[in-house]
This record gives structure tokens, C-alpha cells and sequence, in this order.
């Protein structure tokens, strides 16, 4: 009995090392993809995200970090972290159909407002954040941004480095690199961080993504209710403040 375990265990060891060499020797199946092959697929999506990004921001005005005619009537401000998953929802969700319906339209400028939520190291928040209004220097925030998303790395880790951002910046068409990069160490970037946290405190904005939402140049409201995916919460706010209506939470 104990012979016959010994030669069944032998069998199966020796028929583990034959796949092993197989394997070897006729190199990844058809269901591994071969890295020359992962490469095209990665530059083929890289090549989609761009064009989309690009046809989503083409010819809307952009000035410093906000997106849209500055005289809309309506203003939308959008807090929000860099790494934060659920914003990264709303960018690639709600928001393109936010900018084809009421932005293009002339209805709507939305205005981002940088928060703390994900990015748990301060020099890292602001880092990035910076980089974000240094490229709306040049009108191309709103373009970096969506870049900084659709290449989101994992939450609670350092991947956010100089290199990254400097990587995220190539992949914005037409900034100027060296521009954006002596630009990031202008003062007024970092006054603005500073404005934007005093607005979140001063509405009790605690988390990411949050939003603000009223007529242009008037007092603004928490957007209680909405969905990161589905513009309807929006379009419904949207025009209860072009009604004039102060039910638009």
C-alpha cells in the first residue's frame, strides 16, 4: 500500500515537471496576452482617452480653474481630491454630459475647488492640486484634470510623484511643459488652495466629491442629492436656479 503512494506521488510530480517544461517551451497561450501585445492594447486605450478628453474640452473657455463662460448664469462649484474614487466617478460620469447640455450651451460655468479627502499627505494634496492650476494657466486645467483621473493610481500610496505629474502634463495637448512647470511655483496657486479651504469650511464641506451650486455672482447651496453617473440631479438643479426657484437642492 505504502509502494503504491510512493509511485502514484512520483507519477504526479513527474507529469508537473513535463507541463512545466511544456509550457516553456511553447511559450503564453492564447488567453495570456504577450507584453508586446499588452503594450498596443495599453497605447490603443491611451490614444481613446485621449481623443475623448480632447472632444470633450474643445472649444469650451476655460480660464485658471474654471470651465465654461464666465458669464453663465449658473455656477457649479466641484470639490473635489485628486485620488478620490468617487470623483473620478463623477469626471468620467455625470460631468461630459454636464458639459454637452449646459456648458456648450452657455447655461453653466463650473468652477473646481480643491479638497482634502483621499490624499492623506499634505506636500503630496498640494503638489498635485497645483499642478491641476498651473496647466489652467494656459486654459488647459479642466484637460489635466480629467487626464489625472483616467490615470488614478491606488488610494493611500505615494504614486502621485514628480514624475507622474510631469507625465500627466505630457498627455495634455498644446501645454507648454516648460511654462507649466515654472508656473507651479507661482505664490497666487497656492492662495488659491488657501481660498478654496476657507469656502469648504465655511460651508461645512467635509468630503469629496461635494458640490455648490446657485447663480453667478450670488449665494450658493450645498447639491445634497446627486448622482455621480446620471446628470438628472444636476439638469434639475440646473434649471430650478435659472427659474429663479430657490428649491434647487
Amino acid at each position: 500500500m505504502v509502494g503504491s503512494r510512493i509511485r502514484l506521488f512520483a507519477q504526479l510530480v513527474l507529469a508537473g515537471m513535463v507541463m512545466v517544461v511544456l509550457a516553456a517551451l511553447t511559450g503564453p497561450t492564447s488567453s495570456s496576452p504577450s507584453p508586446a501585445h499588452s503594450k498596443r492594447l495599453y497605447r490603443s486605450v491611451e490614444a481613446a482617452a485621449t481623443k475623448r478628453v480632447d472632444a470633450l474640452y474643445a472649444g469650451v473657455p476655460q480660464r485658471g480653474a474654471v470651465l465654461g463662460d464666465q458669464n453663465a448664469p449658473v455656477t457649479l462649484q466641484f470639490f473635489a481630491d485628486l485620488e478620490c474614487k468617487e470623483a473620478r466617478q463623477f469626471v468620467i460620469g455625470a460631468l461630459p454630459f454636464l458639459i454637452r447640455r449646459w456648458v456648450r450651451g452657455g447655461e453653466l460655468r463650473i468652477e473646481y475647488r480643491a479638497h482634502p479627502a483621499e490624499t492623506i499627505w499634505p506636500d503630496v494634496f498640494n503638489r498635485q492640486q497645483i499642478a491641476v492650476l498651473s496647466a489652467g494657466m494656459q486654459e488647459r486645467g479642466w484637460n489635466y484634470l480629467d487626464f489625472f483621473y483616467h490615470e488614478q493610481g491606488p488610494e493611500f500610496t505615494r504614486y502621485s510623484t514628480q514624475h507622474f505629474l510631469h507625465a500627466i502634463a505630457g498627455e495634455v495637448p498644446g501645454l507648454d511643459l516648460a511654462r507649466w512647470a515654472e508656473d507651479r511655483h507661482e505664490p497666487a496657486l497656492t492662495r488659491r488652495l488657501q481660498s478654496d479651504g476657507r469656502v469648504a469650511r465655511r460651508h461645512s464641506i467635509h468630503y469629496t466629491p461635494a458640490f455648490l451650486i446657485g447663480p453667478t455672482g450670488g449665494s450658493a447651496k450645498p447639491l445634497l442629492h446627486f448622482s455621480l453617473t446620471e446628470s438628472a440631479a444636476f439638469n434639475e438643479a440646473i434649471e430650478a436656479v435659472l427659474r429663479g426657484s430657490p428649491n434647487y437642492d
